[in-house]
């Protein structure tokens, strides 16, 4: 683990991650919404216990965070890729996990997803991907401010 790595990681997931969501706005129908709401209410009550125990709660809010994440480019078309921002995603847990255990509690994290659900439901896609960016700096950002990682 590196900063420079996380870095380049945090680069291509956006890279992959907000095609695949442009995509899925684009070409999603009403049972891809539903998805992305039944995972957005799963990862609200793992949020809820995040905030309260961070080390505890976490693999729960993990596998719950992977799940909306997956919902949000459910309607993408191209295998290749899912399958590559899905790596991505899988080899940035271990600096998430850094981020939520060692880093200050993740105050601020339910309201970014909250954001990025609200305008992909209303098919907003230049709003989603900003709001996308920014909340896969997010660890990026804690993890450097911390001192984490050189």
């Amino acid at each position: 683990m590196s900063l420079a790595d996380l870095e380049d990681l945090t680069r291509m997931r956006i890279l992959l991650e907000c095609e695949a969501l442009r995509e899925s706005m684009a070409q999603g129908t009403d049972d891809w919404e539903a998805d992305i709401v039944s995972a957005f209410h799963k990862l609200t009550l793992a949020e809820q216990r995040l905030r309260t125990d961070p080390r505890g709660a976490f693999d729960d809010w993990e596998a719950c965070n992977r799940q909306f994440h997956e919902a949000l480019v459910g309607a993408c078309k191209s295998a290749r890729l899912l399958r590559t921002r899905r790596q991505l995603y899988q080899q940035s847990e271990r600096y998430r996990r850094m981020s939520a255990v060692k880093g200050p509690p993740p105050a601020d994290v339910h309201e970014e997803h909250r954001a990025i659900f609200e305008a992909v439901l209303a098919r907003k896609a230049e709003d989603a991907v900003a709001l996308l960016t920014a909340h896969t700096h997010r660890a990026p950002s804690v993890i450097k401010k911390a001192g984490l990682l050189k």
